[in-house]
């Protein structure tokens, strides 16, 4: 039997290779399908500062895995994230507007909810009996005044389709 002996030395470039490829992994694993994003990606993806992406990490709200130094957070996180920041500024916004009434928030809730079908991708296509089904307005008047309403307090933005096998086009300007 042959002893062999291990000196730090060799720990630590067995340390180092496999801080090497655990990074080509998760490199390779990023690119074919990027189920976490570096904090780099997370700013742009969320439009804020190194110190904000930070605030959020301390207060609880994300938590990345650190790997060699790299914080990895994952993508689902960020998307419910994303979006609970979009209902917040949603919430904010409408808080002290007088010139909405319920009928008002329920289309902007269906519209909200088109927003995640379309996978959080401005426009998105809608059908009036959609709409009016799903925020539970009967009268196509009080729809289209709803609409109209919604697009000069500059909460969307409407391009109407007049044609019956296509949907008309809404930007939502409050995400």
């Amino acid at each position: 039997m042959q002893i062999e002996i291990v000196t730090k030395q060799d720990l630590e470039y067995f340390r180092q290779q496999l801080l090497q490829d655990l990074s080509l992994f998760l490199g390779k694993q990023q690119q074919t399908n990027p189920e976490y994003l570096r904090s780099k990606e997370v700013r742009k993806l969320l439009n804020i500062s190194a110190g904000s992406l930070v605030n959020l990490r301390v207060k609880g709200l994300l938590q990345p895995v650190k790997i060699a130094g790299i914080y990895y957070y994952k993508l689902e996180e960020i998307h419910a994230l994303k979006n609970s920041i979009v209902l917040w500024t949603f919430f904010h916004a409408v808080q002290d507007d007088n010139r909405l009434s319920a009928v008002h928030l329920s289309v902007c809730f269906v519209l909200y909810r088109y927003y995640l079908k379309n996978k959080s991708q401005n426009p998105i296509s809608i059908r009036r009996r959609k709409i009016m089904s799903y925020a539970k307005i009967r009268s196509t008047a009080t729809y289209h005044k709803v609409i109209a309403d919604l697009q000069a307090y500059n909460y969307i933005t409407y391009v109407p389709s007049y044609h019956p096998a296509f949907g008309s086009s809404v930007t939502l300007l409050f995400i």
